[in-house]
């Protein structure tokens, strides 16, 4: 465990350049690897006794998943998480999980509703607070166009990030947002109240982004 966050061990095996990219994201998102810092082939190569060639398509996932950037002569470096980088991300995230939370509410049943309070136990074990993103992963996966889906999960790996920080530099901060998912977004799921769930998702949203910039401001 590093900073709170549980590790899941690294098993050689099929699919073994998502596995680990998999062992590398964790590195990221716990920021044991920080914004910036090369990732050393060679030394990946050597910790997990696996080829370059498994590495260097580790790093192409990587990068597919907005955690490293290759740069020519300098290898792979961990993405900056810049406020405008950030920002950037909110807007897109806001304006997809709007249309999702409408969408799915009006549907929500009993069923969905033990989905979601799995993936958040699920989620408290990882973090040691409810990550936002867990619940946003889970409403995605029931809307029905898979679209809302794909977009989400491509956007996961950099909010998950951004919540490990939260949770490392201001656990205060992470657990009101944990508050307002458990007190506020599943009881207004429950009542299939499609209003009440995107005004709290926006301020969510909100939430996570203005943290998340004080949060670089004094620490980079």
């Amino acid at each position: 465990m590093a900073d709170g966050l549980s590790f899941v061990a690294f098993r050689p095996g099929p699919g073994l350049a998502e596995h680990i990219a998999s062992h590398i994201e964790q590195q990221i998102v716990s920021g044991l690897l920080k914004s910036d810092e090369r990732v050393q082939e060679a030394r990946v190569v050597d910790d997990l006794k696996v080829s370059r060639g498994s590495v260097r398509e580790a790093f192409r996932v990587l990068e597919r998943r907005r955690l490293i950037e290759l740069v020519p002569r300098r290898g792979a470096l961990v993405a900056k998480l810049s406020p405008s980088r950030v920002g950037d991300l909110n807007y897109v995230l806001h304006t997809l999980m709007q249309a999702i939370g409408r969408d799915v509410s009006v549907k929500w049943n009993q069923h969905h509703g033990e989905q979601l309070d799995q993936a958040l136990v699920d989620s408290k074990a990882k973090f040691t607070q409810v990550n936002p993103a867990c619940a946003f992963r889970r409403m995605s996966f029931l809307h029905p166009n898979r679209a809302m889906f794909e977009c989400m999960v491509d956007l996961l790996p950099t909010l998950d990030r951004i919540f490990a920080k939260l949770v490392r530099q201001q656990p205060h901060s992470a657990a009101q947002i944990e508050h307002d998912i458990l007190h506020e977004l599943v009881p207004a799921l429950t009542r299939q109240a499609p209003d009440d769930v995107c005004s709290v998702l926006e301020q969510i949203n909100r939430s996570i982004e203005r943290k998340y910039l004080e949060t670089l401001e004094r620490t980079g």
